[in-house]
């Protein structure tokens, strides 16, 4: 039990450390020692040394240790993948830092964005804008058309009706639709300019907006290609359907 309590102590001291080195934080010091002060403070109150090996010591050594690799763990884990964001930089000026969302950060209150960009243009800001803009909502666009597909197959799955080579034509009704229709709701929320003079912008949609567009491209896609849609639509009408499929 012995050697097991201090190679459990090793393998967390060794986290804390690259965890130090990792995320440039303090976490992994204060484990260290958080770690130090109770050993120390146990062996204080029971007036022995750190070589006692007493039972019920060796099991506290064990749980405690135990708790404190999974928290360790779980907490550089997050930190590894924020820090990949904060590495950010711009595509057009290598090593330059740039705002995460660039890099494809998810943004707070819009579960589905998209990042454009244009080279500086003598036109001026508002044109790049548009342009950038327009980039985006296209890959917004592609956004919506897997997620509009996964929300078909998942219905597919759950109620057993159409099948693989259904849900293949649906996707290319779907991306029919999409192409043309403007996302409603889609604004840009962020620009930024790179040294190099680039223009990036942020692009993107609320939920709200991202359901009426998912039904909307839906109700579409049955408008425009009935036979299709026919085998899910004998037991609902056209908004029960839409409504259903994309409220999963």
């Amino acid at each position: 039990m012995t050697h097991l309590v201090l190679f459990q102590l090793k393998v967390v001291m060794l986290v804390a450390k690259v965890c130090i080195l990792q995320t440039q934080q303090v976490k992994g010091i204060v484990v260290l020692t958080t770690i130090h002060l109770i050993f120390s403070f146990y062996c204080k109150c029971k007036e022995v040394s750190y070589d006692i090996k007493t039972e019920h010591f060796m099991k506290l050594k064990f749980h405690v240790l135990a708790i404190l690799a999974s928290v360790l763990l779980v907490g550089c884990g997050g930190k590894g993948v924020k820090s990949e964001f904060e590495k950010c930089t711009y595509p057009d000026a290598f090593g330059e830092k740039a705002p995460g969302w660039v890099c494809g950060q998810p943004v707070e209150a819009y579960p589905m964005a998209a990042v454009g960009s244009a080279n500086k243009s003598a036109a001026g800001f508002d044109f790049m804008k548009e342009q950038a803009a327009t980039v985006a909502r296209i890959a917004l666009a592609q956004q919506m058309e897997v997620h509009v597909t996964n929300m078909v197959k998942q219905y597919v799955e759950t109620t057993g009706q159409g099948d693989t080579e259904t849900v293949d034509q649906v996707r290319t009704s779907v991306s029919k639709v999409l192409t043309d229709q403007v996302l409603v709701g889609s604004k840009v929320v962020n620009t930024r300019t790179s040294p190099n003079g680039y223009l990036y912008v942020l692009v993107a949609i609320d939920a709200d907006s991202m359901l009426l567009n998912t039904q909307t491209a839906l109700k579409t896609s049955m408008n425009n290609d009935n036979a299709l849609w026919q085998q899910f639509k004998a037991e609902n009408g056209q908004d029960e359907l839409a409504m259903a499929i994309a409220n999963q």
